[in-house]
């Protein structure tokens, strides 16, 4: 056993500490590690988290642990095999104990980060594993990158040299200096939902004291929406699931936001973890479900630990109990886990391929099970409207979009960040508030949102307005719109599930086309492919992959017919 697996302070093993990986092997160790894990006999539905702690203690999943691993779980090595190579984050084989991987975001991009790569890459030859890797939700204090699942933030190239010397000197990962991996909140703007620290104790009894109905009529009557993007009613999301016919019921905080430029959940987690955990025994309660579980994206595998001792410490208390419990499960790398039907796909521990739909998951859901899936800061806010009233939370926002909202804010500008402001607040705010520098653009929602010029800046932010998807990436006039929108397209390509041909495919050759585009080759019809992408694949993520190359090309024929009638 390595040092990963010593005790924290609540008593419980520390399984993803900075600890360099075992040098092979060692099913002895294995079956120990996995026994902290589950705390019990593991089955075929933990395959996947079982393949995330082996690749982060031995570095790799090699194939005598592969066999183990499929006899262990009731498995096979096929789908062992298949599970590997879909999940960007699990691999067969690791050359060195190190593996470096840069967030190749636009934000990061435009920071400098293709520069640090290659002066890392070039430096370390043999030494570490260097290599590139979608957003890792740390953009507000990029570049960044992951060094064994861990966050390096605020890279330069004082640090990249810094960081060649450690492996040089084969200094091990934990004795690296701490403030390398600090990761902060930059909270710029705190409203009521930041500010919101309950009292475990205060909240339960206030919940358990009313009927599951009176808590799903509260929320309906407060018009909270879902704040993952979709902004699906929330009272009549759980409402749904209370009448669903079935034996058991399962409650899923969906925190892989894995969305490029986002990184409010994250926030939520270090900052306010107890009015998330409040939100989801509040869902609990309502919807008569007695299991929970919090769905962590792999890039913030550095905050499982955290997670797990507070909600220890929860049990203790007994405000998690055999009435409902709250487990974490841990992605390993793959955008389109943020889908809620291919989120439940990988807590069955197998690849996030997305459902067909319908059936919704609030009849069928998690084991075929009724379950509500909302998102962290859904949960959150939930909470803080139990405890202060359906009248307190519709008196900010607008009528269509009660509450507040969360934005992570980076790019061009003097104070990224997360910005809590009511709903309906104007881009225009945001930009003043976060200090853009001569903003020309801004990207609403990430890469499957919208882009947005200066004409649509005083339009509300709201679900009536343009709609808050979470992340707002600021872009200055210096910043060429095809670069971004290629940025997106790669991102797309990369994230592909490859389960549809529109997808799959589709991608591949539109990013071909961007390139043969900016060499002044002749391409195909950049409009109809998109076109075609967005109209005919499988789920979300594909739906939404066309959208940069359409806002590029429609930018340009603006740009034209400006210059046109000048």
């Amino acid at each position: 056993m390595t040092s990963s697996s010593t005790a924290s302070a609540s008593g419980l093993p520390r399984l993803f500490s900075r600890s360099a990986p075992l040098p092979q092997w060692d099913a002895a160790a294995a079956q120990a590690l996995l026994q902290a894990r589950f705390g019990r006999l593991w089955q075929r539905q933990d395959l996947l988290q079982a393949l995330i702690v082996i690749q982060h203690h031995f570095g790799a999943i090699t194939a005598p642990a592969q066999t183990w691993l499929a006899r262990h779980c009731q498995s096979n090595t096929a789908d062992v095999r298949a599970l590997i190579h879909f999940y960007h984050f699990l691999q067969e084989e690791r050359s060195t104990p190190h593996q470096i991987l840069f967030s190749s975001n636009i934000i990061e991009e435009q920071q400098g980060m293709r520069t640090l790569f290659d002066e890392l890459r070039m430096g370390t030859h043999g030494l570490a594993e260097v290599g590139l890797t979608s957003c890792i939700g740390l953009s507000d204090q990029g570049p960044a990158a992951l060094v064994n699942g861990h966050p390096l933030t605020r890279l330069s190239g004082q640090r990249i040299r810094e960081i060649q010397r450690q492996l040089q000197q084969q200094i091990p990962l934990a004795q690296w200096p701490q403030n390398w991996f600090r990761v902060d909140d930059n909270i710029q703007t705190a409203g009521r939902l930041l500010q919101f620290q309950p009292d475990p104790a205060l909240f339960l009894s206030q919940l358990l004291a009313q009927a599951p109905q009176q808590v799903i009529d509260r929320v309906q009557q407060s018009g909270l929406r879902g704040l993952g993007g979709a902004g699906f009613p929330t009272g009549r999301k759980w409402q749904a699931c209370a009448e669903a016919p079935g034996a058991d019921r399962y409650v899923i905080c969906n925190a892989d936001e894995g969305e490029p430029g986002t990184f409010k959940d994250r926030v939520l987690l270090q900052h306010n973890l107890d009015a998330v955990l409040c939100g989801m025994r509040m869902c609990g309660h309502a919807v008569s479900a007695r299991h929970g579980i919090l769905y962590l994206r792999g890039e913030y595998l550095f905050l499982f630990d955290a997670i797990n001792t507070r909600l220890q410490q929860w049990r203790e208390q007994q405000w998690l109990n055999a009435d409902f419990n709250i487990e974490i499960q841990l992605g390993a790398g793959a955008y389109v886990c943020g889908e809620e039907t291919a989120l439940l796909e990988s807590i069955e521990g197998r690849r996030g391929i997305p459902r067909i739909k319908p059936p919704f998951p609030v009849r069928n859901g998690l084991f075929q099970l009724p379950t509500v899936v909302n998102n962290v800061e859904t949960f959150a806010a939930a909470a803080w409207l139990l405890q202060s009233g359906v009248d307190a939370f519709r008196a900010v926002g607008t009528e269509q979009s009660p509450g507040t909202r969360l934005h992570s804010v980076a790019g061009d500008c003097e104070k990224p960040g997360i910005y809590e402001l009511p709903m309906g607040a104007s881009v225009q705010d945001l930009l003043q508030a976060c200090a853009a520098r001569n903003p020309a653009l801004v990207q609403l929602g990430g890469p499957s949102g919208v882009m947005s010029s200066p004409a649509d800046w005083q339009q509300p932010l709201a679900f009536e307005g343009i709609s808050p998807g979470g992340s707002v990436m600021v872009f200055d006039a210096s910043r060429a719109h095809f670069n971004i929108a290629r940025n997106f397209t790669a991102f797309f390509q990369q994230e592909s599930c490859g389960f549809c041909t529109p997808c799959r495919a589709g991608t591949q050759v539109l990013l071909r086309d961007m390139d043969c585009a900016a060499q002044g080759q002749q391409h195909a019809d950049l409009n109809a492919l998109a076109t075609l992408i967005n109209s005919t694949s499988h789920c979300g993520l594909g739906q939404t992959a066309g959208r940069p190359v359409l806002h590029w090309l429609q930018m340009n024929a603006a740009k034209k017919t400006e210059v046109a009638h000048d």
